[in-house]
């Protein structure tokens, strides 16, 4: 079977009479030789999609030849892709009667080493805040100013031509953006007309922000862009996305090591966002966050989505200025949560009685916290912007709280409505890793937050 060949053989028979020859053959063709193949080494890179490359990777191993049904090869089920910084190394095993042949690969999926640094709204919004790109700090103006330098001519154009505003790198500009970040209201498609932000005329305002969440989260994008130029290049794909917060000061590359405590709890916690597939799907290109700020523009632009919503664009955008809020890493899609186990009884403290979370029932008999609000970012340091989740108009209290109960400073905002985000500045020493307590009061009941100070 291995070498092939024929073997003949002559049957002679002879009498008085006469003789008779027949001659035949027996032949066995040679089997096909194996041909086995492998797929080069593989390293997952940061913003790679680890799924599809390790799909990709595994089905090079495969091989021909040979005869069908004695051919033993090595399952490749088994594998799954592994966990970043785990290398998976492959022995491709493939046999037969005649012979074996082996081949070797190693996937890996790296840790992304490089944090990429993006603000929130209320973080453009803030005049006296300080800031990190590259690591070198900037105050809000010098900020501003560095991103729009990054762009043609100075300027930042948001929509399309015809129905656009211009950022442009002058002071009237970056005062503009400060003055009108934070933004909310609805999602709409910008008027007619190429207005400079400072210009901005009262039909794109409500209470003197931005009312046009779409608008004002695409600026903070596009400025978040253009101080961080690893930012327009990282892939998105459809799954939960996990970040984590630099272990040091700023400019530090190196993420903060999670690890399991006695009592079950978690410390340096990854955070995780959902991006949906709804947005993803309908991206162009390789579907980066720069294709994403292309789909936002033309959406303002009163272009064509895709089928996408203008609310569902806008979401994405805020949640990508969120997850790399003031340089987290990458740690890639789909690492689940730390699993840990207690090994001792937890400790209980008590909660202060001066800021209990208020549950209301509404009249359908359906409970539900009327005053939502998410706060960031923690760790804080010289403010915090609170952003409502409640779409009913109330005056609201802003409170916030040591860790024994004493009330430590209140401001109260006469003008909110959903999605508006309030800047509370801290005009106090908090003290470095220190937990308060952050509560929010509405005229349908008030919900509280532990918040934890920055170490610098």
């Amino acid at each position: 079977l291995c070498q092939g060949g024929t073997t003949s053989v002559s049957y002679v028979i002879t009498d008085k009479c006469y003789t008779t020859t027949i001659t035949k053959s027996f032949t066995i063709t040679k089997a096909d030789l194996l041909n086995v193949s492998s797929p080069p080494n593989k390293t997952v890179i940061c913003g790679e999609n680890a799924d599809a490359a390790f799909i990709a990777w595994i089905a090079g191993f495969k091989y021909t030849g040979g005869c069908s049904g004695n051919v033993q090869a090595t399952d490749l089920s088994q594998f799954v892709k592994p966990q970043i910084g785990v290398p998976l190394v492959i022995e491709f095993v493939v046999s037969n009667n005649c012979e074996t042949i082996k081949k070797m690969s190693t996937f890996l999926i790296t840790p992304c080493t490089t944090p990429i640094c993006t603000y929130t709204q209320g973080a453009y919004g803030n005049s006296g805040g300080m800031s990190c790109a590259g690591g070198v700090s900037y105050t809000t103006k010098a900020l501003i100013a560095k991103s729009l330098s990054t762009y043609p001519g100075g300027t930042m154009t948001i929509g399309l031509a015809g129905k656009s505003v211009l950022v442009s790198n002058n002071t009237a500009d970056i005062n503009g953006v400060i003055a009108f970040l934070p933004g909310g209201g609805g999602s709409k498609v910008l008027p007619n007309g190429n207005l400079h932000i400072s210009a901005l005329t009262a039909s794109y305002l409500k209470n003197g922000k931005i009312n046009n969440t779409l608008l004002a989260q695409t600026i903070t994008l596009g400025l978040n862009l253009g101080i961080d130029s690893e930012l327009s290049k990282f892939k998105l794909q459809a799954g939960i996305l996990a970040v984590a917060q630099p272990d040091g000061g700023c400019g530090s590359k190196t993420p903060k090591v999670r690890s399991c405590n006695p009592d079950g709890t978690v410390s340096n916690e990854y955070k995780f966002y959902t991006i949906p597939n709804t947005v993803v799907s309908k991206l162009g290109g390789d579907k980066t966050v720069g294709d994403l700020f292309n789909l936002a523009n033309q959406a303002l632009g009163g272009g064509n989505t895709n089928g996408a919503s203008l609310s569902d664009i806008a979401s994405l955008v805020d949640l990508i200025n969120n997850a790399f809020d003031e340089c987290r890493i990458s740690m890639g899609y789909n690492i689940p949560p730390l699993a840990c186990v207690a090994t001792q009884e937890p400790i209980v403290t008590e909660t202060p009685t001066t800021t209990p979370e208020t549950t209301v029932v509404d009249g359908g008999g359906k409970e539900s916290k009327k005053a939502s609000f998410d706060a960031y970012p923690v760790p804080f340091k010289n403010y915090i912007t609170i952003r409502y989740n409640f779409n009913y108009a109330s005056d609201v209290k802003i409170e916030l709280f040591d860790i024994a109960g004493t009330l430590l400073s209140s401001k109260t905002d006469t003008n909110s409505y959903l999605d508006k985000e309030y800047n509370f500045n801290i005009d106090f020493y908090v003290g470095k890793f220190q937990v308060y307590i952050l509560k929010v009061t509405t005229s349908k009941g008030s919900s509280s937050k532990k918040i934890i100070s920055a170490g610098n």
